[in-house]
């Protein structure tokens, strides 16, 4: 394999790339957790019931053929906080795919549910979801990306982290 002189050097200058460049770049302010609480406290204040009860609810709609709308998803999404509802959520997201209604998906949707990936650690449900992009529907923005990047690159989980960057190049 013939490699030109310009590719060449530019692989010869990433031997030096260093993860801690990174870390700087990708801070605590980059996350926005204080903004995300903030919308996650107004969530609460609508009163929708517990975040069980909102989840419970919407499931009811899809049962015997029926359909919850996006909205209803992206609250149950927005409002989940424990790990025991993530498999609830996938499964709602899931279910507004095979939807009429599966183009009405909100980003907010699919910003909460990486958040709640990120936040358990959920890294098989994570990839999971970005493996099937056809029955999930939920594609990465580049802040989420950047988010999942800088995760792996933290943990030190190199494999997942380029797993993330070659799905990036994808969309």
């Amino acid at each position: 394999m013939n490699l030109t002189l310009r590719t060449y050097q530019i692989l010869k200058s990433c031997r030096n790339f260093s993860t801690s460049s990174i870390c700087r770049i990708l801070s605590q302010e980059f996350q926005l957790n204080n903004e995300w609480q903030n919308r996650h406290a107004v969530l609460k204040e609508l009163n929708l019931g517990g975040d069980y009860e909102w989840i419970a609810a919407v499931q009811k709609k899809f049962v015997g053929g029926g359909k919850a709308s996006a909205v209803d998803v992206d609250a149950a999404t927005c409002l989940s906080e424990e790990v025991d509802q993530l498999n609830d959520i996938v499964e709602l997201v899931y279910k507004l795919r095979h939807t009429e209604n599966a183009a009405d998906l909100l980003p907010s949707t699919e910003y909460a549910l990486y958040r709640l990936f990120l936040k358990y650690n959920a890294h098989e449900e994570l990839f999971k979801v970005l493996n099937d992009p056809i029955n999930y529907g939920v594609f990465p923005n580049y802040h989420v990306s950047a988010l999942l990047l800088s995760h792996y690159i933290k943990a030190k989980n190199y494999s997942a982290a380029a797993k993330i960057a070659s799905f990036t190049q994808i969309l």
